[in-house]
């Protein structure tokens, strides 16, 4: 019986091959988006456990005044230590072409542990050499130092020339070109002589439990806090990152499931395929059944025969793709790796996705040929042995209102629909694709309304800041003596904190002291009210502090710290995407130890290139003056870095939009050319009576265009919920979106488009084969 079931199978795909090559190749693209996704998902989760996980990453660092070698030894006595290090972080700028870049120069007490953030040299010298720094890899790009051999890095008011001697991978950093930082390893007396204090300050530790939790690694960092602050110490700041994750792990690992759930619905649409095609089949092979049910066959028998069929179809397609599954899953892993700052070199074979899509490939076209086959075995024999082998039914659903249309436009709807079910799954498909296309549409205007919202409230062009400022009038007469100045404005900053619970502090963020009624800032508040000329220790918050703190919320009285013990009011709150910060007057900030003023420009002219020729000449006016520029800042620089980020998701899934769209092209391709195979006596009645072959060709193309248009429909409906879905999980991604709405037009008018040109491509075929039919040997068969 084996034998004769791969005889059957081989025969049927060889009577219906072009309807099994549709099946294939729909299935087998969808196998390939899906598993592209799914590959680069387990690369990314191998990678984590042998690239991050074996660096021994870092459970906490606390940052005091300085760390003193008492302090290093009575942590090395705890029993919940596994390691501990010392290091110092110092932030300057580096000069380029393209303008000022800020830079994190790393300096440890111990370069060579392989018990505590395992650093991964790549080429060079390593350890850093006096005066020279090693790059973190991620910053080659940002800085373009594959070609440069020093850079220009401000040291206290003047800019020096430091060697870069090599390169090195630190996986637990996020990379350079995301956050907009360049990276580099240095020795402490280089950090000193670019200004920082000598000594280390930041204490870094690794706990023994592999299984501890955040509150736990707290709990450790609190009885270290209270040992240093027995020696006099006092702590600065606390970072306990999630135990065992990266720091973009959580984002990236839910935007490839986001990814890979279109791929799914990707694979669901290429089994309508199947679950039309079996449907077909077993209608034109009803006399068979029949005759096999005479004969003895057994349900299980005939169950077999064609579920077996669809599995090898399956299979088929599974093994085509597997090659170019592995290819490109390995290189989209690689790229996710590169983003995530891991060596991209150590991307493995996803072999566990490989063997999941064969088994999809197996098993669901088996599961969605599995209605049709069990209804097929419920019709009595002598119900299939009158059946036709061409599977002729009458329509049996008619659109309401279709005695207005004209008559070649009811003909096409009627056939269109001729089998609701199979015309239902093709519209589906072809819907699902466009929803996606809508909804990628919809969650684009979304980002670039909340990125629009993030810059509006910014007036100014650039901000200059120093690392010593100069006085305030200085400020004003220098910049006014630059004609490209439109206007200026002083503000002041300061990093603060709040105390937590259990002694430790909260991570910081900046506090911005502006003018009461600053032109360089508009904020639209959520909630509450704005600084005004009487405010004194008050606070307007980002939505985003608020969310990482709530004790932040309207109202509150809050003591920050290094600010003195008179608490802060917060007054009202503001959306400012992902960013936490908060503003506070500048006549109360200005006076606090550690604030640095930095200057607001707007230009006269908008343009880019304009802006920073502005630039390099107030940098030259202050630089004349004897007042070096550390840094400067251009709003749009970071609003462009934000948005080619952001907008390279929503192109992704428009790609997998497309992906869905190929499938549902082959789908309505199939349901069309069946159609017609269907109807050749009806065909071959028209071509008797006068009708041409052109004729024949308008009228299937209006039926394939008639479930398009119902496809067109059906998507709008589908692409709103689809984008809120979308807006919401991207809001878990990256940051809050605000409420979506329907595509533009022009979307809708482009989508409306493609529907048509994919309705006239799946035409072509089965117009070809009704030109084929010959009206004799139809009209003599019947």
């Amino acid at each position: 019986m084996n034998a004769l079931l791969l005889r059957k199978i081989w025969r049927d795909m060889q009577q219906f091959r072009a309807r099994t090559g549709l099946a294939i190749a729909a299935l087998g693209i969808a196998l390939l988006a899906a598993g592209t996704v799914l590959a680069a998902l387990e690369i990314m989760q191998q990678a984590i456990s042998e690239q991050f996980l074996r660096s021994q990453p870092v459970s906490a660092t606390l940052r005091f005044d300085h760390v003193s070698p008492e302090l290093l030894a009575a942590v090395r006595a705890q029993p919940e230590i596994a390691a501990v290090r010392a290091r110092r972080v110092w932030s300057t700028t580096v000069h380029t072409e393209q303008g000022t870049i800020p830079l994190q120069l790393f300096a440890y007490q111990d370069w060579t542990p392989t018990d505590l953030g395992r650093l991964q040299p790549i080429r060079g010298n390593w350890p850093p050499a006096p005066n020279t720094i090693v790059l973190e890899q991620s910053a080659l790009t940002l800085l373009a130092a594959d070609q440069v051999e020093t850079l220009e890095v401000l040291a206290a008011t003047s800019m020096r020339q430091l060697t870069i001697s090599g390169v090195a991978r630190d996986v637990a950093l996020a990379p350079a070109w995301m956050e907009h930082v360049a990276y580099g390893f240095a020795d402490i007396e280089t950090l000193q002589s670019l200004g920082a204090a000598g000594g280390f300050d930041s204490l870094q530790f690794r706990v023994r439990d592999p299984n501890a939790t955040r509150a736990s690694v707290r709990e450790v960092a609190a009885t270290i806090n209270r040992l240093a602050h027995e020696l006099g110490l006092t702590l600065r700041a606390v970072d306990v990152p999630q135990p065992g994750e990266h720091i973009h792990a959580r984002q990236m690992n839910s935007l490839l499931l986001t990814q890979a759930a279109f791929g799914i619905a990707a694979i669901v649409a290429a089994l309508f395929l199947f679950y039309n095609l079996t449907t077909a089949m077993l209608a034109r092979e009803a006399r068979q059944i029949a005759v096999l049910k005479t004969i003895g066959a057994g349900p299980t028998t005939i169950l077999m025969l064609y579920l077996c069929a669809s599995a090898t179809q399956g299979l088929l397609a599974a093994l085509l793709v597997l090659p170019v599954v592995a290819y490109a899953g390995s290189a989209y892993g690689a790229l996710k790796l590169s983003m995530l700052n891991f060596d991209p070199s150590m991307a493995a074979l996803a072999w566990r996705t490989l063997l999941l899509l064969l088994a999809i490939g197996a098993l669901a076209p088996m599961l969605a040929s599995l209605g049709p086959v069990l209804r097929t075995l419920g019709v009595p024999v002598l119900a299939g042995l009158l059946q036709g082998s061409d599977g002729i039914g009458h329509a049996s659903w008619r659109l309401p209102g279709r005695a207005l249309l004209p008559v070649p436009m009811r003909w096409a709807l009627d056939q269109a629909f001729r089998q609701p079910r199979r015309a239902l799954l093709s519209v589906l498909g072809l819907g699902l694709g466009g929803a996606i296309f809508l909804a990628a549409a919809s969650v684009r205007v979304a980002v670039q309304g909340a990125v629009d919202h993030l810059f509006r409230s910014q007036r100014y062009d650039v901000m200059l800041l120093w690392s010593e400022p100069p006085p305030t009038t200085l400020l004003a007469q220098v910049s006014a003596d630059v004609p490209a100045v439109l206007k200026t404005e002083v503000w002041s900053r300061k990093s603060v904190a709040l105390t937590a619970q259990d002694g430790l502090i909260e991570p910081s963020f900046p506090l911005l002291g502006i003018p009461a009624n600053s032109e360089m800032l508009a904020l639209s508040l959520s909630s509450g009210r704005m600084l005004t000329a009487g405010s004194a220790r008050e606070l307007v918050v980002s939505r985003a502090l608020q969310i990482a703190q709530p004790t932040l919320r309207v109202g509150a009285e809050v003591v920050l710290l290094d600010t003195g013990a008179e608490p802060w009011r917060v007054i009202g709150a503001f959306d400012a995407g992902p960013q936490a910060m908060a503003y506070a007057p500048i006549a109360t900030v200005q006076p606090l130890s550690g604030a640095r003023l930095s200057l607001l420009v707007q230009g006269r002219s908008q343009t880019a290139t304009a802006q920073l020729a502005m630039i390099q000449a107030l940098t030259d006016a202050f630089g004349n003056a004897g007042w070096t520029v550390s840094s400067s800042r251009r709003p749009d620089a970071n609003r462009e870095a934000i948005e080619d980020h952001l907008l390279m998701v929503l192109d992704f899934l428009r790609a997998m939009g497309v992906v869905m769209l190929v499938v549902a092209w082959f789908n309505l391709t199939a349901v069309i050319n069946l159609g017609v195979l269907e109807r050749q006596r009806e065909i071959a009645v028209l071509r008797a009576i006068g009708a041409t072959p052109t004729r024949i060709g308008r009228l299937i193309l209006l039926e394939s265009l008639s479930l398009a248009l119902f496809a067109w429909v059906f998507s709008i409906a589908v692409a709103w919920p689809a984008a809120t879905w979308l807006a919401q999980a991207f809001g878990r991604i990256m940051f809050t979106l605000p409420a979506v709405t329907l595509a533009p037009l022009k979307d809708l008018l482009a989508w409306l488009f493609i529907c048509t040109i994919v309705a006239f491509l799946a035409s072509l075929w089965p117009t070809w084969q009704a030109k084929r039919l010959s009206v004799a040997e139809v009209l003599q068969g019947a």
